[in-house]
């Protein structure tokens, strides 16, 4: 005969088999599984403009070019001691998870990137002369050039016999703030006489893979703590922000974590005794199967969902408090099946809410905290007994108990009329929608403010162009692209605007063409070339020099650039597979006017700051709004259906969250995003608490469990208005100021006289 088993337990070792399959899962994946830390991945793609594919694109492609370079500048007064400065640190930063780039060697790859098309380049001053029918100058120059003491160079008296060619390359590399001294490429500081060595790395790896284990940032501290007197270095590259946003992840995530634990466990401590360690079997629960379900859904889980994450552990306790509480005083937890799976479904709808957002980042805080809790529910309903258990408490929350009892006694003297109170409802729900905005995008910023310094430093010594203002020009193919940036080109420099493209390394197609045509004077009709070369004593040279000229008959064009040693250079301007596209720098931010002088079916304009503040205020209006019409619909359907739910219940969470944004935005001169995300969390916590408080049936006992509850919550999500990330901080800050006014406030909104907290 089978033995029937109690549901219940059938139940519970069915979850306890989940959790191990959520232990085995952990424990295979997490060794080859990478983590997220970069700040952008936070937010989603942007669509905005006449072109969002284009535009996406050139952001993915800007973002490969950039991940895996990171250079070094090392600068000296004294010229020597830069170079054996440089020679130093390129020996002492060997590494397997990164090679160095010879940048000397680019310099000679120049040459060999243009000399098959030398007779369509010319330098300006050159072309000068041509069009004036001066070759005499231009012999004298080139005479002047070849007995010179100094010496000629590498002179081809066949392929480049008047120095045209040299001309031209030396034109271009006076351009440069980069010049070749000494086999390095040096930068000379007229600001500060220092003399830079530029040194060149690239990483095995994407930077993001790498930052978390990278032993970069030790080594260049260690080299900078043992410079010599007078030497600089400076470095930039996306490993140093990746490095530093993977450690600071790590401390916050530890620092919360075990923050919010000692001090969950000390509060538990002191007021169930040695009922502890049943109270902590759901939460551990909750979090292994949140962690569990987020590495199995997301390819990189963010070490800030993780942060955020480690806060569940204020919030997931608040089930097994409210029922050891009432087993402690006899109450069956039948009594609070219906509060607290109101309570449940309160928090998963708001933390929901935050997962509707398009940010793939709250998507993963959202799917991770729905998850966590829901299972913290779980256990409570599958572990805690039903029947009344032996009272397990300690005497050390009386202190507390007491100060809530009196709070409590003195709100029961508090008598406001019912309108009075849905009319400051009505008030602070409204002004959600007037309060300022600080959407600046330096809260995603999570790199120290010297290192950002350096990185504009750096940038400023390279002259490179700014990041983040650019045009993205699109073609069919290779000659309809250069033809498009040709168009665009002119364009800015009509209405005088300063821009950088790759046209400055290939002239336009028709400046060719009327290069060859002067060239054309110099080798064929007029006999030119064969007086310099009988003044040189060579005319046997003549025929050679015509052959070869005749030889290279095709100008140089996109394609030819790109596929040169000189297009590796150049990735960050131009890519033709698999679609040909362009991006053109602007060194100022364009104004409406302007953009509409500069309007094109085939370019579109970018400016990344511009437009991420622009979406991150977008999405602040958005949600506000929206949290308005909820609350308010809320309230109403409570009013025409509720019975036991009076929409009184849910006036404190809705002020208390609207007293919290206000005190931010007078004293941090506006709020963002993350602000008013926190007020989600606020209003969860504060309904899990207010629908306790109306439908548990000893006020006093509820109160007491709101208390530790909302204490507990003040741990986890206080500790995160302590972090340096400006996302944590925000959230921690709103959410620790709305917590305590939730707590402050529930009992005063309790309005009906047969309300628990009333008797």
């Amino acid at each position: 005969m089978l033995v029937q088993l109690p549901s219940r337990l059938v139940a519970g070792a069915l979850w306890l088999a989940l959790l191990a399959a959520c232990l085995i899962y952990l424990w295979s994946r997490l060794p080859h599984y990478t983590f997220d830390s970069s700040l952008l991945s936070l937010l989603p793609a942007q669509h905005q403009g006449a072109m969002p594919e284009a535009r996406e694109q050139a952001q993915a492609h800007l973002s490969r070019v950039a991940d895996k370079q990171w250079l070094l500048l090392v600068g000296h007064s004294d010229r020597q001691k830069s170079l054996a400065l440089a020679e130093q640190i390129k020996t002492t930063l060997v590494s397997p998870s990164w090679q160095f780039i010879d940048t000397a060697a680019q310099f000679t790859s120049l040459n060999a990137s243009y000399w098959p098309y030398r007779y369509f380049l010319l330098a300006d001053s050159d072309r000068q002369l041509l069009s004036n029918h001066n070759t005499e100058q231009l012999f004298a120059q080139a005479q002047q050039r070849l007995y010179s003491p100094l010496g000629a160079g590498l002179y081809d008296p066949v392929g480049d016999p008047l120095f045209l060619f040299q001309h031209y390359t030396e034109s271009l590399a006076l351009d440069q703030p980069i010049q070749l001294q000494d086999g390095w490429p040096t930068l000379f500081d007229a600001n500060t006489s220092i003399y830079y060595r530029l040194l060149r790395f690239e990483l095995s790896q994407e930077a993001f893979v790498l930052a978390a284990d990278t032993p970069l940032p030790e080594k260049l501290s260690a080299l900078k703590a043992v410079l010599p007197s007078g030497a600089v270095l400076l470095n930039s590259g996306l490993i140093f922000h990746a490095a530093h946003g993977a450690a600071q992840a790590r401390t916050e995530i530890t620092v919360i974590g075990a923050g919010s634990l000692i001090g969950v466990l000390l509060v538990l401590l002191l007021a169930f005794g040695r009922a502890l360690l049943p109270m902590l079997m759901p939460l551990a629960a909750g979090l292994l199967v949140a962690f569990s379900a987020s590495v199995l859904v997301f390819d990189r889980v963010h070490l800030i969902t993780l942060a955020f994450g480690a806060s569940l552990i204020g919030v997931g306790i608040d089930y097994a408090i409210h029922a050891r509480m009432a087993l402690n005083h006899g109450e069956p937890l039948a009594s609070l099946k219906q509060p607290l799976l109101l309570g449940l479904l309160t928090s998963v709808l708001a933390y929901g809410l935050q997962g509707l957002m398009p940010f793939p980042g709250l998507r993963q805080m959202a799917w991770f905290s729905c998850v966590g809790l829901i299972a913290c529910w779980v256990s409570v309903w599958l572990w805690f007994p039903q029947q009344t258990t032996p009272k397990a408490a300690s005497r050390g929350m009386l202190p507390l108990y007491y100060c809530a009892d009196a709070w409590l006694q003195f709100s029961r003297a508090i008598h406001w009329a019912n309108w009075l109170k849905a009319a400051v409802f009505f008030v602070a729900v409204v002004s959600l929608l007037l309060l300022p905005g600080d959407d600046g995008v330096d809260q995603l910023q999570t790199s120290p403010a010297e290192m950002l310094q350096q990185e504009q430093q750096v940038n400023r010594l390279l002259q490179g162009p700014q990041p983040g203002r650019y045009f993205v020009v699109v073609g069919a193919d290779a000659t309809q692209l250069d033809a498009q940036v040709g168009a665009l080109v002119q364009r800015l420099n009509d209405n005088n605007i300063h821009q950088t493209s790759y046209r400055h390394w290939l002239p336009a197609q028709a400046l060719q063409a009327r290069n060859r045509q002067l060239l054309e004077n110099v080798y064929h009709p007029s006999g030119e070339l064969d007086r310099w070369y009988s003044a040189l004593g060579a005319e046997a040279l003549t025929a050679k020099a015509v052959a070869q000229f005749d030889a290279a008959a095709s100008a140089m064009d996109l394609t030819a650039l790109v596929a040169s040693p000189l297009g590796a250079e150049l990735q960050h301007f131009v890519r033709l597979e698999p679609n040909p596209l362009a991006i053109v720098y602007v060194d100022q931010p364009l104004q409406v006017d302007q953009l509409a002088a500069l309007a094109g079916d085939n370019w579109d304009y970018v400016d990344r700051v511009q437009e991420l503040t622009g979406m991150l205020a977008s999405h602040r209006v958005q949600l506000l709004r929206l949290l308005v019409l909820a609350l308010f619909l809320l309230c109403a359907v409570t009013l025409l259906l509720g019975k036991s739910i009076q929409p009184s219940l849910f006036y404190a969470p809705a002020i208390a969250a609207s007293v919290a944004l206000w005190l931010v935005s007078v004293f941090a001169g506006g709020v963002n995003l993350f602000h008013c995300l926190a007020v989600l969390l606020v209003l969860g916590v504060g309904f899990d608490n207010s629908l306790i408080l109306s439908l548990a049936g000893n006020a006093r006992v509820a109160w007491r469990g709101a208390t530790v509850s909302v204490l507990t919550s003040l741990l986890a999500f206080g500790l995160l208005a302590a972090c340096t990330t400006p996302v944590l901080k925000s959230f921690g800050t709103v959410a620790a100021l709305g917590l305590l006014l939730v707590w402050l406030l529930v009992p005063i909104m309790a309005t009906s006289s047969d309300s628990p907290l009333r008797n």
